[in-house]
């Protein structure tokens, strides 16, 4: 049985293609807009392999939750993120509960972002350039 395939055909429609990928914009895994769809995983990595639209559709939606990802790192390493802790406190009888919000800031993340900045600045030169050497060249990075 060489070249033909086991099992039942997969039954997709454009009906379900659409309830997979509005699941998958609205920030779903993959493996749950499948499953929201009606889908199992290894038929949405069978249409992304032998259906171009879909996998051209599928990786637009990636691109954009890539995008949102990154604007929200920028936006963290930037300007930070709030944390609540809350804290209680008994004066005598009385229970006294506060929310103390404080900001956090992460200098790793700031490092992520600038060396990723670094590595697409360089790809872009070099594409620019025309230099199809494949040569390795490695940045060093140093806490000062």
């Amino acid at each position: 049985m060489t070249g033909k395939s086991r099992g039942r055909p997969p039954k997709r429609s454009k009906t379900r293609d659409k309830k997979f990928f509005d699941a998958i914009e609205e920030g779903h895994s993959q493996k749950d807009a499948a499953k929201i769809a009606g889908y199992s995983v290894s038929t949405i990595l069978r249409a992304k392999k032998d259906d171009k639209e879909f996998k051209a559709r599928f990786d637009l939606c990636e691109e954009i939750r890539l995008q949102g990802y990154q604007d929200e790192m920028h936006d963290m390493a930037m300007n930070g993120w709030t944390e609540q802790r809350m804290r209680k406190t008994i004066v005598g009888n009385k229970e006294i509960t506060e929310i103390i919000k404080t900001t956090k800031r992460s200098p790793q993340m700031l490092m992520f972002l600038a060396r990723a900045a670094e590595a697409r600045r360089f790809n872009f030169d070099r594409e620019d350039s025309g230099d199809t050497n494949d040569q390795t060249i490695e940045i060093v990075w140093e806490d000062v």
